[in-house]
């Protein structure tokens, strides 16, 4: 069957996308983005004109579907460490600072919880916070079918959250209600492929909303801001989410537009093998009879 839909998967933080999408212009229907920019994006590149959808981030429907709202009894603060990729190194990441950070944090705010990308569970960093006092953890595996579920039951746990620079923690973190603050905002990322920075961090959108970040989430807040919220929103697609009903019907339509002829095809493929399968059984029936 045809790839029908490819989407961004992290809030809309940057205009750049992941360029494999077009590996198969032809058999691809729609990119589904939460982003302005991104959309403006993939318009201009002629071999998937027209062929973007705006709608809301999956997991802002899916949290207000199934009604996932923070705990009463939350308490403490949890801190996302800086995850680790294979293609990039962060040369100027200093955890030891990080940690004397939240060791003197005000009491409110404790006890403080350090949360890993689930690979980074095991890497020396873990264990230096661990060293130091505090519960490392981790919402589990990004590919298990309850990952999102796994991570909303985590935060909502907690009263305050912390991010070892912006990432879309901070937005998911904000849009449900928990103060987030941002530190060490200008971790720098370069791929091992070369000393260039790594190409997202080169995109003008970014560059703008990681300014904004920087402003809106720098400091300490008992509680979250209009703006805070509204970046975190907007980051979201949140003014999509009055056409999902919308929304919904058409991926079925064009779901079901390009699941009949596929599915006619196969069958008359399918029929075509038995027809085949039949001929030669009558042929060697007759041509050897014993």
């Amino acid at each position: 069957m045809p790839l029908l839909f490819t989407s961004d998967h992290g809030a809309a933080l940057a205009s750049d996308f992941d360029p494999s999408m077009f590996e198969f212009p032809k058999l691809l229907k729609f990119h589904i983005t939460w982003s302005e920019p991104v959309a403006d994006n993939i318009r201009r590149r002629s071999e998937i004109k027209g062929r973007v959808m705006l709608a809301p981030h999956p997991w802002l429907v899916y949290r207000k579907m199934s009604h996932i709202e923070l705990l009463p009894n939350r308490v403490g603060t949890i801190f996302f460490a800086f995850h680790s990729s294979p293609q990039t190194r962060t040369p100027n990441l200093n955890d030891d600072k990080t940690i004397e950070y939240l060791k003197q944090l005000p009491d409110n705010q404790k006890p403080v919880t350090v949360c890993f990308y689930h690979p980074d569970l095991q890497t020396a960093r873990a264990k230096i916070y661990e060293a130091a006092g505090f519960y490392v953890t981790s919402a589990g595996d990004t590919r298990a079918y309850d990952f999102v579920d796994n991570f909303y039951k985590l935060v909502s746990n907690y009263a305050f959250a912390i991010s070892q620079g912006l990432g879309s923690q901070v937005v998911f973190c904000t849009e449900i209600g928990i103060p987030t603050q941002i530190i060490n905002s200008n971790i720098k990322v370069i791929t091992s492929s070369s000393s260039s920075i790594f190409q997202s961090q080169l995109d003008p959108i970014l560059e703008d909303k990681s300014r904004e970040a920087r402003e809106l989430f720098g400091a300490r807040y008992n509680q979250v801001t209009p703006d805070q919220l509204a970046f975190a929103r907007h980051a979201l697609g949140y003014t999509y989410l009055a056409k999902i009903g919308r929304l919904r019907l058409y991926v079925y339509f064009v779901t079901a537009l390009n699941f009949l002829p596929w599915l006619i095809m196969k069958t008359t493929q399918l029929a075509r093998m038995l027809n085949r399968g039949n001929e030669r059984d009558f042929e060697q029936t007759f041509t050897n009879p014993d």
